[in-house]
C-alpha cells in the first residue's frame, strides 16, 4: 500500500506543567523537532499535565483556540513572527485517547501549515516554537502551553520571492560616486535566498555588514551603507561615524 505525504508531519506531546522543559521529539522517527523551510506541514499536537495518561489530559474545553506560532530568535517581546497557526475549538479533537495518540490514529489538535504560508528564512539557524492557548473567558488570555528553541533546517526548496512594493522595480538603477571617486549604479535584484537585494555593478553582493555604497553627507562626511540583519529581516544601515 502507497503512503500519501501532502506534508512533512511534526507529531508530538505537550506537557503544559512545564512549558520550558526537555524539547519533545517527533513521535513519527523519534528525532528533534525540525520544521524544513519553505514546505508545507502539518502540527499534530496532544496535551497533557504532568504524565502522559489518560487521566492527566489537557482539559481543552477552557479554551477558544490553540495557536501554534514560530519566530526568530530575537527578543521574544518584539520578534519577528514568521508564522502563526490558530486552531478554534471547532476542530479540537478533545476526545482523543492516549491509547489513540501512541498509534499515530488520533491526536488533539492538527494545524496543516502550507508551502506559502512557512516563510521561515532559508538561513535560519534556529527559531522559537511557541503554543498557546486563549481562554474562554471574557479576558481572552493568553495561556503558555509550551515554548522552545529549535534547529532550523534548510530544506532546499526555491523560495518564491515576495512582490516588489508599489514604484519599485528590479533592474531600475540610481548611480551613485563612491568615496574612491567612481560612479556605481545600484539596482534592486533578486539574491540569494529568495529575497529582493541591492545590488552594485562592478561591486555586486557584499554580504553583511560591509559596505555596498557610500553616500557624501550635507555634513561633509561620507557614510557607508550596508546590509545589516534586524529582526530576521535584512534591513540598509547607514554608519554614522563616516566613511570607514
Amino acid at each position: 500500500m502507497a503512503i500519501a505525504l501532502t506534508a512533512q508531519r511534526i507529531r508530538f506531546a505537550v506537557d503544559a506543567s512545564n512549558p520550558f522543559g526537555a524539547n519533545p521529539l517527533n513521535l513519527l522517527n523519534n528525532g528533534p523537532i525540525a520544521i524544513p523551510s519553505g514546505s508545507s506541514v502539518q502540527f499534530e499536537l496532544q496535551f497533557y499535565f504532568q504524565q502522559l495518561a489518560d487521566a492527566t489530559l489537557l482539559d481543552l474545553t477552557q479554551f477558544s483556540s490553540i495557536d501554534i506560532s514560530i519566530q526568530d530568535n530575537s527578543d521574544p517581546h518584539n520578534a519577528t513572527i514568521y508564522f502563526t497557526e490558530s486552531v478554534g475549538s471547532a476542530n479540537f479533537n478533545a476526545g482523543a485517547t492516549t491509547a489513540q495518540w501512541l498509534a499515530g490514529t488520533a491526536q488533539h489538535i492538527t494545524a496543516p501549515i502550507s508551502s506559502a504560508n512557512n516563510v521561515i528564512p532559508p538561513a535560519a539557524t534556529s527559531y522559537w516554537i511557541v503554543v498557546y492557548g486563549i481562554s474562554t473567558d471574557a479576558n481572552a488570555d493568553k495561556v503558555l502551553l509550551f515554548a522552545a528553541n529549535i534547529q532550523g533546517k534548510d530544506s532546499g526548496i526555491p523560495t518564491a520571492l515576495n512582490p516588489l512594493s508599489a514604484g519599485f522595480k528590479a533592474g531600475n538603477k540610481l548611480s551613485f560616486v563612491c568615496a574612491d571617486t567612481l560612479t556605481r549604479d545600484v539596482q534592486i535584484a533578486a539574491g540569494p535566498g529568495g529575497i529582493w537585494v541591492t545590488t552594485v555593478n562592478q561591486v555586486g553582493y557584499n554580504g553583511p555588514g560591509q559596505a555596498i555604497f557610500s553616500l557624501y553627507c550635507a555634513d561633509g562626511l561620507w557614510r557607508d551603507l550596508s546590509l545589516q540583519a534586524e529582526n530576521g529581516q535584512w534591513v540598509l544601515a547607514l554608519n554614522q561615524n563616516g566613511h570607514s
